[in-house]
């Protein structure tokens, strides 16, 4: 289907070439014989005058000009399959109104095959107004409908696929809670929780087809319900431009997630004087492209280094690492520090 940047072009020429046809203009006829995309024109009535071999092909066949029933070799229909008389075709509003008419319908030719196209139709008038004629410039659409169908077919499946992975999910968590019935509140609360963030980084990739989605959205995410409670002490920064494919985007939100765990427990968030701020930026560089996330957290309980790895340093610097460029938690006194770079 044409794009809105080219339509002034496109009705700049009809308007040539209508003219042209309607009024004979010999030397710009020749040149529409050629023209790749199927133009015709009739006259006051609606009898045939031209058409090029582009509208031959639409049609599927070659009607004789002048004939004043040479439509009725093929059918019309709407987009959704109404058959469309010929009386309310394209060429029949261009000849009533005298305007640009843009309609979309369907050819079915002799041969049962049907193109989907685009109608660009006008009318031409002489000084007086009297109508002279009229041209159509049939574009034809399948290319662009075939990928209209697909996305929408790619639209169900991925629709389809949240279905399966929230159920997934549910199972997973059903289970797991019944496994660790003699497991703590707080192990099993902390493993519910890291359910419900990878399920919402799934629903998030589920809106992008599963391609990739924006970092920014991947921090918000995360942070949206340790946000409830602490929404003054975050502060997030970083440029809205920089996506990530999905292979990044699920280790980057369980990293985030186990970092606001442990800050609401041990760090910044479990002091109202405490403060979060994530920021990124990217880093241009061989072999590709990077960005570097930096997670800095003030203001709490002054920080010791711990004895042994917890979980949540183990899941970050180790099991999470393979998937992103590098990941670093430092223990500073005045806060953790964490810095995550990850290949774009």
């Amino acid at each position: 289907m044409p794009r809105n940047s080219s339509r002034d072009q496109e009705l700049s020429f009809l308007s040539k070439a209508a003219d042209a046809l309607v009024r004979g203009d010999g030397h710009f006829r020749e040149i529409l014989e050629i023209v790749p995309t199927a133009l015709y024109a009739t006259d006051p009535i609606g009898q045939l005058i031209f058409y090029n071999d582009a509208a031959a092909a639409h049609w599927g066949l070659r009607p004789a000009l002048g004939d004043p029933r040479w439509y009725e070799s093929w059918k019309l229909y709407l987009p959704d399959g109404t058959p469309l008389p010929h009386d309310r075709a394209p060429l029949a509003h261009d000849l009533m109104d005298g305007q640009i008419i843009r309609t979309e319908a369907v050819t079915e030719r002799p041969d049962g095959s049907r193109v989907p196209f685009l109608a660009s139709g006008l009318s031409v008038r002489d000084a007086s107004g009297k109508l002279l004629g009229a041209a159509n410039l049939l574009t034809d659409i399948t290319d662009y409908k075939l990928a209209e169908q697909q996305e929408q077919r790619l639209a169900a499946i991925l629709n389809e696929m949240r279905h399966r992975i929230r159920n997934t999910l549910a199972i997973v968590q059903a289970i797991a809670l019944r496994t660790l019935r003699s497991s703590s509140e707080d192990e099993r609360t902390a493993f519910t929780a890291r359910l419900q963030a990878l399920a919402g980084i799934h629903e998030l990739l589920t809106l992008e087809s599963w391609n990739r989605a924006s970092l920014r959205a991947v921090v918000n995410s995360v942070i949206e319900p340790f946000q409830e409670d602490n929404s003054q002490q975050f502060l997030i920064t970083g440029p809205d431009n920089v996506w990530l494919a999905a292979n990044k985007a699920l280790p980057l939100a369980m990293a985030l997630h186990e970092l606001a765990t442990n800050a609401v427990k041990f760090g910044a968030l479990s002091s109202p004087t405490g403060r979060v701020r994530i920021d990124w930026s990217r880093i241009q560089g061989n072999p590709s492209d990077r960005v570097s996330l930096f997670w800095r957290e003030s203001g709490g309980p002054l920080v010791q280094a711990p004895e042994h790895q917890g979980f949540g340093t183990l899941l970050i610097e180790r099991a999470l690492q393979p998937e992103l460029a590098s990941a670093k938690i430092e223990f500073k006194p005045k806060g953790i520090l964490c810095t995550l770079d990850i290949s774009l």
